[in-house]
């Protein structure tokens, strides 16, 4: 058996080196065939449901702003929506904002991290659109 398995890991990297690619190849004219390498490992990407997470995010955020800034009094309620109380004006803006926003801001981060490559991520998670 040797030194803890040094035949072994030594037989491993031979046979590795063997099949790795030579650069003296190039120097000596053979051609080979490069094109895999420029391919791009990166699917297309599926634009209606990124569109859709872009739109809902966008949505979500512009809500949750108007909410925040209805509760903090930076947007009067009564002169914008008369007759109606700041609170009620401030939850509605919440309630769609967060229902827009959550959905979009998760389908936002997988369509970039799968366009990033990040391991793990793919655009099959996002949910289609028919």
């Amino acid at each position: 058996r040797g030194f803890g398995g040094w035949e072994e890991r030594r037989r491993d990297h031979t046979q590795e080196a063997a099949t790795m690619s030579n650069f003296d190849d190039l120097s000596r004219g053979e051609n080979r065939d490069d094109t895999g390498l420029l391919r791009s490992n990166r699917r297309e990407v599926p634009l209606k449901p990124v569109l859709l997470a872009l739109f809902l995010f966008t949505i979500g955020i512009i809500m949750l702003s108007l909410a925040a800034a209805v509760t903090t009094g930076a947007l009067n309620a009564a002169y914008w929506w008369p007759g109606q109380k700041w609170t009620s004006v401030a939850t509605a803006f919440f309630v769609i904002g967060s229902l827009a926003f959550v959905p979009g801001a998760y389908s936002s981060w997988i369509a970039y991290a799968s366009w990033r490559g990040y391991p793990g991520y793919s655009f099959d998670q996002i949910p289609h659109v028919q």
